[in-house]
């Protein structure tokens, strides 16, 4: 995202579909479908969905793909930030808003968190959220832009590798008590078998002088 002062600064102030129409007053309708569809295209098969905040109104807006990431139904219109942010789970919510707050307090830019959403039919999903803040002269926070991206499967697969990895953890530490085990019992019998073939011999020597045969 271009910085203040940059060429561009205005459209990155904007939500993309705002630039679009902008665009579209002087281009080729039908370059501007295909380049439309291009885009849509290229969000939905990487699964990215892009959002715009208005931090004075508390207003989001999102393409097509950010709603069908959180379940909403898709609009062009600015819906309260209350509806995105409702969807988050409580713990994650509070950690989301306490990492914002973090950069903002230190003049940061960037922010990105992973968190997880429950949709409006229940299901719970992975987003991995990554937006810039846009502030104005004065240095104070006007817009936060970025995008979305579902990581659930990421996620599974992670936790079922945690799993394997402590499944074949708790295996070796078995196999290692086992062992342990089998090593002390075989121990403790060692010193009965240097007993025994002494006695036998010391028994045989007594033998020899009673004039007993071998």
């Amino acid at each position: 995202m271009l910085h203040h002062g940059q060429v561009g600064t205005q459209i990155a102030h904007q939500h993309p579909s705002t630039a679009r129409v902008r665009v579209k007053r002087d281009a080729d309708p039908a370059k501007l479908r295909e380049r439309d569809e291009i885009l849509t295209m290229a969000e939905q098969s990487a699964g990215i969905g892009v959002w715009d905040i208005d931090l004075a109104t508390e207003t989001v807006r999102g393409t097509p793909q950010f709603w069908r990431l959180t379940g909403l139904p898709p609009t062009e219109a600015p819906l309260p930030l209350e509806a995105t942010r409702g969807l988050r789970l409580p713990k994650d919510c509070q950690r989301v808003a306490k990492g914002f707050n973090s950069i903002v307090t230190n003049h940061a830019d960037c922010f990105e968190m992973e968190y997880r959403i429950r949709r409006p039919d229940g299901e719970t999903r992975w987003i991995f959220g990554r937006g810039r803040v846009i502030r104005n002269l004065a240095g104070q926070p006007v817009r936060y832009s970025g995008i979305d991206i579902d990581v659930t499967e990421r996620k599974f697969a992670e936790a079922a590798l945690a799993d394997l990895k402590q499944a074949l953890e708790n295996r070796v530490r078995e196999r290692t008590a086992s062992l342990e085990a089998e090593m002390a019992r075989r121990a403790e019998a060692s010193p009965a078998r240097r007993t025994a073939p002494a006695a036998l011999y010391r028994g045989g020597n007594a033998r020899d002088r009673a004039g007993n045969p071998r």
